[in-house]
């Protein structure tokens, strides 16, 4: 998928862990299956982690990683509160337990739980007003530069971009070998 800006990105995928946070609710209520009620519900934490992420234009391949990232850097500082950062602890526990152990008992209650805390996080990141701002600036004068300003801490950085043109269409990168790889 083509996303124009981080923040479509990010809306996206707090989408789809809305989208994860309901099938885990009727998986939960109507199938009584909660071992894959557990497991959606900490997906739909887990995307919406991500979406956060996405903002800064960050993901990593590990879910231990992604986990680490975001406690390091939204609950630590408390953009988060620290009592989401203990759930969405909790929230991962259960759902390997849930996954894995072939005795973990799993009922009712506990799902209602990690869906809650799906809930919990879902709305707190859509109502975050410490989430960075991401802007895209064009330098006319300059072509092949671009600035972008992450406002949450004042970070700022500037990178070459790559300018090619294959059909009439105009490619912009900022990684010169994705360009020349697909575009060359």
């Amino acid at each position: 998928m083509d996303y124009k800006t981080a923040k479509d990105f990010a809306k996206y995928r707090l989408s789809k862990a809305e989208e994860t946070l309901n099938t885990a609710e009727t998986i939960a209520k109507e199938l009584k299956d909660y071992t894959s009620a557990n497991n959606r519900a900490y997906y739909a934490i887990f995307y919406a982690i991500r979406a956060v992420l996405a903002l800064e234009q960050i993901d990593f391949k590990r879910h231990k990683d992604v986990i680490a990232y975001f406690n390091q850097k939204y609950i630590k500082t408390e953009i988060f509160p620290r009592k989401i950062g203990r759930k969405i602890a909790q929230a991962q526990r259960i759902r390997e337990d849930s996954d894995y152990d072939d005795n973990f008992i799993k009922d009712y209650s506990e799902t209602k739980n990690q869906i809650e805390t799906a809930e919990e996080l879902i709305k707190l990141v859509q109502e975050n007003p410490k989430l960075p701002l991401v802007f895209m600036m064009n330098n006319d004068e300059v072509a092949g530069d671009y600035g972008c300003t992450v406002m949450e801490d004042f970070r700022a950085y500037k990178s070459e971009i790559y300018k090619y043109e294959r059909w009439g269409d105009l490619v912009f990168s900022d990684d010169r070998k994705e360009v020349e790889e697909y575009y060359m």
